[in-house]
């Protein structure tokens, strides 16, 4: 409540990373699968429990990641590593060199899935992102090229009043919003602007709110605001 006080709690089978409150009283739960343990940032489990806790459906995957949205048809969409194509991967600039060691290069896609469990959409990083506009921070690992670490839908975006969603790039500093009829990137963070951030969300006056790590990044000599720290930044997409 909003003295802090818990008024209501769900025991789950597994750890939960994260949790969503619909407006029905149901909670829509990332869990950890045992079997993820060894990978860090995977969860592996998608559930729908009622107040009770009762477990309404879900959806397995060992490869679920980090973050999801629910959307108003009560689809979830969710992030999920893949490992990026050879052919791209060796277009892929920057990164930390001694990762090299590591067998192929990863990244995200993103899947929408439906309260059966099939996918119903989905987008590929590698088919969309170019490898030179996409550079890896320099002391980032080379084998997580995106590392999507934050998805939100938008049912209208500030761009184009169309469907996307928001997502937050972390390794290449980019935050970007997707168009979902067609998978384009219609907008994204200027270059520089961010550095390993997360959790890009949309505000109410079509402006993007980040949390800015801010971490990695090169002193600039002539802006002292972005030289030590995290920070909060909101960006103004138009």
């Amino acid at each position: 409540d909003l003295f802090g006080n818990p008024v209501h709690k769900w025991k789950t089978e597994y750890a939960p990373f994260y949790a969503v409150l619909k407006k029905n009283g149901n909670l829509v739960a990332a869990l950890i699968d045992p079997a993820n343990n060894l990978n860090p940032g995977s969860t592996g489990i998608i559930q729908e429990l009622d107040w009770s806790g009762n477990v309404l459906w879900e959806y397995k995957n060992k490869n679920l990641k980090l973050d999801f949205d629910v959307l108003p048809n009560g689809n979830v969409a969710a992030v999920i590593g893949e490992e990026v194509p050879a052919n791209i991967a060796k277009k892929i600039k920057g990164g930390f060199p001694e990762a090299e060691s590591f067998q192929g290069i990863f990244s995200e896609a993103i899947i929408e899935i439906n309260k059966e469990g099939k996918i119903v959409w989905t987008w590929h990083a590698y088919r969309h992102l170019d490898p030179d506009e996409y550079m890896l921070n320099s002391l980032s690992l080379r084998r997580s090229w995106t590392h999507a670490n934050s998805i939100k839908y938008i049912e209208k975006d500030p761009i184009n009043n169309e469907e996307a969603f928001l997502v937050s790039l972390r390794n290449v500093g980019r935050a970007v919003l997707i168009k979902k009829k067609d998978g384009s990137i219609i907008w994204k963070s200027p270059e520089s602007m961010l550095s390993l951030q997360h959790d890009a969300t949309l505000l109410s006056n079509g402006n993007i709110l980040v949390f800015d790590n801010n971490m990695f990044r090169e002193p600039s000599p002539s802006d002292f605001r972005v030289q030590f720290g995290s920070r909060v930044v909101e960006i103004n997409p138009r």
